[in-house]
């Protein structure tokens, strides 16, 4: 089943295009297909027993004799366990006109099994998905959050960061029920990334339902049901509609960060609470500055949840003695040395085989492009380490990729 090989660059032209087709060619999806094929390409080449496929089994005779669930009764077929359907119109008819229609049906048969690939790796990271959401300490206090809210208009959540309440409660308000759901985050790229990772722990990042939206993007529709937005968005939401008619439930998050947008959402959300009684509101905070909150909503209860504590281990460096040029140092905004030095010592302690992050955080894009800059030399000198930067200013497919 080989002879699609000499036929690869034409069979890619045809199934993969900048307007289309199984996916574009620009996309992820054709860069990690690629691989695949390349590495699908190497064990075929590897292979001390070249097996090939009847390529007839991939069309169902209407002869062939079928059980009561319209199953053939063959022999067994890799292509049928994976519900994969490539239409007629999905490739360029013009480019596979030279080639023969076996070989087109092995190709199509590879694209069946690069789905069937992502779908086993994908399960098996919602496994371990499901694992971590029972771990985290906020599904502890699952069912007294809900029980809170179904007789209270206002909550106060105290966590720790990383007790998972910005991710996972959301999730528990959309299975109880509740519908057109607000949670605000101060930032731009945290609104979009706690959206796409809540989709994705919903099974539903492939539609709109949960959404974000930012002042210059947005992916709501009309059948969203929950919507992460930045503070300043929600500030202009309430200008024109100040009781809020289009949510049901109001997510503050970070709200110990109290910034002047924080503050006023705050005020004026509790305005909107006193018109409607119908309205939920849920204010997330940290530990720190919680009793300024209670003292402002005295009626709402609170609940609090304890973060996941790791062992920390403080290890301090002396200062690298070494000449200096004045003139230099003056000009340069930040001295990339110290975070070499630190890659360079996890080397140094840990296996290769090691896995581990590393997370910097700076004080702006320059800071960052100057770090990022120093750790891709070292990190092309030793093979070990992918360098990743994040900030609001990057695509979102460039944000992803920290994921």
């Amino acid at each position: 089943m080989s002879e699609w090989i000499e036929y690869k660059s034409q069979l890619l032209k045809a199934y993969f295009s900048s307007s289309g087709g199984v996916a574009n060619k620009d996309s992820a999806f054709y860069k990690e297909f690629v691989s695949f094929l390349s590495r699908y390409e190497t064990k075929l080449a590897n292979s001390t027993s070249k097996k090939t496929v009847n390529t007839n089994l991939l069309e169902i005779d209407e002869d062939i004799p079928c059980n009561s669930h319209g199953v053939p009764q063959t022999e067994f077929n890799k292509f049928f366990t994976t519900n994969v359907v490539i239409g007629e119109n999905v490739a360029d008819k013009l480019a596979l006109r030279n080639i023969p229609t076996f070989v087109i049906k092995q190709f199509e048969f590879i694209i069946s099994l690069f789905y069937k690939f992502k779908n086993s790796r994908n399960f098996k990271k919602l496994k371990n998905l499901r694992s971590g959401q029972i771990n985290l300490p906020i599904y502890q206090s699952k069912d007294e959050l809900l029980e809170k809210l179904e007789n209270n208009q206002i909550l106060l959540i105290a966590g720790d960061t990383g007790c998972g309440k910005s991710t996972q409660l959301p999730q528990y308000l959309l299975n109880a029920g509740y519908t057109k759901i607000a949670c605000t985050q101060p930032r731009r790229i945290a609104c979009t990334a706690l959206a796409q990772r809540v989709a994705l722990e919903m099974l539903k990042q492939f539609d709109s339902e949960i959404a974000y939206q930012t002042r210059f993007d947005k992916t709501k529709t009309s059948s969203t049901r929950m919507l992460f937005l930045t503070e300043g968005v929600l500030l202009r939401q309430l200008v024109d509609d100040p009781g809020l008619q289009r949510y049901n439930v109001v997510i503050l998050d970070e709200v110990h960060e109290r910034n002047i947008s924080g503050d006023l959402l705050v005020a004026l959300l509790r305005s909107a609470c006193q018109r409607r009684e119908d309205l939920k509101l849920i204010l997330m905070s940290a530990t720190i500055n919680i009793e300024l909150f209670r003292s402002y909503f005295p009626e709402a209860p609170e609940i609090s949840v304890p973060g996941r504590l790791f062992p920390i281990e403080l290890r301090y460096m002396p200062p690298l003695i070494r000449e200096v040029d004045i003139s230099r140092k003056k000009s340069a905004k930040i001295d990339a040395g110290p975070y070499v030095n630190i890659l360079q010592l996890i080397d140094k302690k840990y296996k290769s085989s090691e896995r581990g992050d590393v997370l910097i955080f700076l004080n702006g894009i320059s800071e960052i492009s100057i770090i990022a800059e120093a750790c891709k030399e070292y990190a092309e000198f030793t093979k070990k380490w992918i360098i990743l930067i994040l900030h609001s200013t990057l695509s979102v497919e460039e944000q992803q990729k920290v994921e």
